[in-house]
């Protein structure tokens, strides 16, 4: 019979083990994208997938172009590492394994509770704890899911387009798919203020609840009328904003609203072209601690923009086409492997093509000018 008891308990240990490390370090992907050029060819010219690792911080974020990724390479496509956070992860992993054995295999404190007794009434505890906490986390979940389809039908009545895609509890799509509908629950991904739109429309999105957007990863606010002082109150209204990709293209925006902006920390993707965005814009902008693509093209900057863009650790690209920077000012940020553009003696670059794929947002000129003209699953 002791036997039979140890059987189980290793069977329930493997049970537990299994999942956790599974959830902790496998990858799964969150965003996986095929683009066309209408009337060219029936197969996509451009892909991209991005990855998250980690649970229940994620430590690693991968963004693969032109291939496919599996769970397992986490040295695949261009990496975003936090080894803080990968320790947490550790920790919290080794916690929960420990706690884990010490249910099945700590000693009783006496004869009498040894055997299946012990072992039922300490695992009935933890099992009712880790029950309410998975219920609590995927209630959770589903509600924020409603509030923010209530908040995107509002934004869409009021004129602006709202993308959507699925989100739900990390430690469960780990496990499943992210398609299944159980699994996963709508979410406002994508944010498009309407043509024209100034200041006091922006406030009214933010009292629609804007501001309450938890998985907004992209704000598309180009071709209107915002100020500075409109964005910095934006940016403002949440103490941490998920947005990874930002457009103000073609608004009197100077850059001077990201100064003191303490709640962009996963913003990766600026588009400030045809702006008003100054040396003093590039310099607010440098001082965010993520991002890896600038374009100011057609905006009233000089070469003090370099040196800004030298102070950018995680920079991979910077665009500025028709301004008085020339192809000698990117000299140094090149010297840094960052490509600056213009360059000498330009040639057309095929950005579709398995050379560009050294850069991840070199198809982002293509599609900036109206990103919710793609298809992505």
């Amino acid at each position: 019979m002791r036997w039979l008891v140890r059987c189980v308990k290793v069977a329930l240990f493997m049970g537990i083990a299994l999942p956790v490390v599974w959830i902790g370090l496998a990858g799964e992907p969150t965003f996986d994208a095929r683009y066309w050029v209408c009337g060219l060819d029936p197969d996509p010219v451009f892909s991209e997938q991005y990855w998250e690792h980690g649970w229940p911080l994620v430590y690693l974020r991968r963004h693969v172009v032109n291939e496919e990724s599996a769970f397992y390479r986490v040295d695949h496509g261009f990496l975003k590492f936090t080894g803080v956070r990968l320790a947490a992860d550790m920790l919290i992993l080794a916690v929960i394994l420990g706690a884990a054995g010490y249910v099945l295999w700590a000693p009783a404190k006496s004869a009498a509770l040894r055997g299946f007794a012990k072992f039922s009434l300490r695992s009935a505890l933890a099992g009712v704890t880790i029950v309410c906490l998975a219920a609590a986390s995927y209630g959770n979940a589903w509600r924020q899911s409603q509030y923010e389809l209530a908040v995107g039908a509002r934004l869409e009545q009021l004129g602006h387009r709202v993308q959507y895609g699925r989100s739900g509890p990390r430690w469960l799509t780990r496990l499943f798919t992210r398609d299944s509908e159980w699994v996963t629950f709508r979410v406002m991904k994508e944010f498009q203020l309407f043509e024209e739109a100034g200041d006091r429309d922006l406030e009214i999105a933010l009292q629609a609840g804007l501001k309450d957007a938890a998985h907004l990863q992209e704000l598309h606010l180009g071709d209107s009328r915002i100020t500075d002082d409109g964005l910095a109150r934006l940016l403002a209204a949440r103490r941490s904003w998920s947005i990874e990709k930002l457009s103000v293209d073609r608004t009197p925006i100077t850059g001077q609203a990201f100064v003191g902006c303490r709640s962009l920390d996963q913003l990766e993707v600026i588009w400030m072209n045809e702006s008003k965005c100054t040396d003093a814009g590039v310099a607010a902008v440098s001082r965010l601690p993520g991002v890896t693509f600038l374009n100011v093209s057609d905006c009233p900057v000089t070469a003090k923009s370099i040196d800004y863009a030298l102070e950018m650790p995680k920079l991979r690209k910077f665009v500025a086409f028709y301004s008085s920077i020339v192809a000698a000012d990117g000299d140094e940020l090149r010297a840094r492997g960052v490509e600056c553009l213009p360059e000498d003696n330009p040639e057309f670059v095929d950005v579709f093509s398995e050379s560009s794929a050294s850069d991840p947002f070199a198809a982002s000129e293509f599609f900036d000018d109206n990103p919710f003209e793609r298809s992505s699953n």
